[in-house]
């Protein structure tokens, strides 16, 4: 697995400006495989982060990508307007 070469501090900031650090947040509840879970937990721990900084940094991360991308604009072609 690839790990960005970031300071834990430094993707904090990243996490921020996708939202804002003072942008209410909303909880969910989440099914996940306890494997990928245990995954999750040892990389944020790493990373010193919590899980759900490291949950928000991955959704953020896919949303950015091009499947992503493709997938909205097939939804809403006008967003690109």
């Amino acid at each position: 697995m690839d790990l960005p070469k970031l300071q834990p501090g430094l993707l904090k900031e990243r996490a921020a400006k996708r939202t804002g650090p003072n942008t209410p947040k909303r909880s969910i509840s989440l099914t996940i495989q306890p494997t990928l879970l245990a995954e999750l937990d040892q990389v944020a721990k790493g990373l010193g982060i919590s899980r759900a900084a490291a949950l928000s940094l991955a959704v953020s991360r896919f949303l950015s990508s091009d499947e992503a991308q493709d997938a909205l604009n097939l939804i809403s072609p006008q967003r690109n307007l």
